[in-house]
């Protein structure tokens, strides 16, 4: 069995439009970590994710409803800032998102 240890999670929570859903970029340390991370979302949204602080985004998922059963896989490097927006201009209303690690 598979032991992921616990990174962030943000649950009901609605955002504005450009608005970073963390206040502190998500961030793990010494070594690269293969990182899961279910989420539901509200409605079709345009969701981006930047791995350095803000200074670029990078479409995450567009025009799909994300749902609980919705899990992706990702690897965050020590470098690296993560955190999460929408860009529609009415916002997001995240239902779930909970981000688990797992070192390689």
């Amino acid at each position: 069995m598979t032991h992921l240890e616990f990174l962030a999670e943000v649950n009901n929570t609605s955002f504005a439009q450009n608005i970073e859903w963390f206040s502190n970029d998500l961030k793990l340390y010494h070594r690269p970590k293969r990182v899961r991370m279910n989420i539901g979302l509200n409605a079709s949204k345009t969701i981006q994710i930047t791995f350095d602080s803000g200074s670029s985004w990078t479409d995450f998922a567009s025009s799909k409803k994300l749902d609980f059963k919705d899990e992706v896989t990702f690897v965050i490097s020590p470098d690296d800032l993560v955190n999460f927006r929408c860009t529609d201009g009415s916002g997001v209303t995240i239902n779930h998102m909970h981000i688990y690690f797992k070192e390689f």
